[in-house]
């Protein structure tokens, strides 16, 4: 079976390489039927399932199964509307019709799952942007870390629901590109954190990772580190500013088994300090998240004295130890602060395992 760059299918042939059946399309998928196109051409009914663009077709219905709901051909319009909201965005508005197919240029875009329009490779030499604007499918993007926007909230809403084993089951050809995999355990024994800030500081500690292309999978059996939740610093630290610390072995060196103190991020992230470009009292306007979000990036910074095998601190990056009010749970620039240097990147690739993969 021949297919065009949109994935339609347009000529099969037999085992002898003899053409059995022809199809062409109109641009947004209903079959061509003209006076030219005659039986002696190979333009007959054909057993192939496979339709536009990939999807099967519903002879009864005529519609188009594209996965998370049905695709009309001959409106050119999808049957019900995108069930997953974050794929609207201001900076395409035409991301806004909700029954839309292919942002309206089918030519350009295919949307395999029902929930997202893609660039076609190929179709318009590899610039196109997807829905959000960014370039490339986002199958393989999210994967090589380079994923923004609203296909990185849809993998990742789906990945904390159901877990990455449901992720590749349901969606078999995506695949890691050269990601690594670590296992994170999170102990709250004392229940200090409610659902929503658990589910923040899972968020950050997934998003700060996934910058040097790491996925965190968070689980409660066997971990490559284990966090606990803690009220407070007294008898773990000397430092009363410490927002977690991490246990070294006999030698002083970093072991897999840290806490992060609850109190004490929450104190520091109401703390305003030299660079702070906000008031500390923004945190109160949403504590429960602006919580999560301040423990996930201690959490993370924990994590990654184990995985540097490095005791002190850097004056900058992830590995600093002066961060003050909205440094903790702020977004652009404050965010900015939390990076792995480059030769941190390396040396934290070079421990981990490659995370499964799945068929290309």
């Amino acid at each position: 079976m021949t297919t065009d760059h949109l994935g339609s299918p347009r000529v099969v042939t037999d085992e002898r390489g003899s053409v059995s059946s022809r199809r062409d399309f109109t641009a947004f998928g209903e079959e061509s039927f003209t006076a030219q196109r005659t039986q002696g051409l190979g333009y007959q009914p054909t057993e192939v399932r496979k339709d536009y663009t990939g999807y099967e077709k519903d002879e009864e219905s005529g519609l188009e199964f594209a996965q998370a709901r049905h695709y009309n051909p001959t409106h050119g319009r999808f049957t019900s509307v995108d069930p997953l909201t974050a794929s609207a965005t201001i900076r395409n508005p035409q991301t806004f019709n909700r029954y839309s197919y292919g942002l309206n240029s089918p030519y350009k875009f295919t949307d395999p799952l029902g929930l997202l329009s893609q660039y076609t490779t190929g179709a318009c030499g590899g610039d196109c942007p997807n829905s959000d604007g960014s370039s490339g499918g986002w199958t393989s993007d999210y994967y090589s870390g380079q994923l923004n926007g609203p296909q990185e909230n849809m993998v990742d809403d789906f990945v904390s629901r159901f877990g990455l084993a449901a992720l590749f089951a349901t969606f078999p050809l995506l695949h890691f590109d050269n990601s690594k995999l670590l296992r994170l355990r999170i102990q709250d024994n004392k229940n200090l954190l409610n659902e929503k800030t658990r589910a923040a500081m899972q968020k950050e500690i997934a998003s700060i990772y996934k910058d040097i292309n790491v996925i965190v999978d968070f689980t409660t059996e066997a971990a490559d580190y284990d966090l606990v939740v803690a009220p407070n610093n007294t008898g773990y630290t000397k430092s009363k500013d410490a927002f977690g610390v991490t246990l070294p072995d006999s030698k002083g060196l970093p072991t897999n088994f840290g806490y992060v103190f609850v109190n004490d991020v929450m104190r520091l992230a109401q703390t305003p300090g030299k660079e702070s470009t906000l008031p500390a009292g923004d945190f109160n306007k949403d504590v429960d998240k602006n919580l999560g979000i301040a423990l996930g990036r201690a959490a993370s910074h924990e994590v990654a004295h184990y995985l540097l095998n490095m005791s002190g601190h850097t004056s900058k990056g992830i590995m600093s130890a002066t961060f003050y009010g909205f440094d903790w749970f702020g977004s652009g620039e404050s965010r900015g602060k939390w990076f792995f240097k480059g030769s941190q990147k390396k040396t934290i690739r070079a421990l981990l395992p490659d995370a499964i993969t799945i068929n290309d």
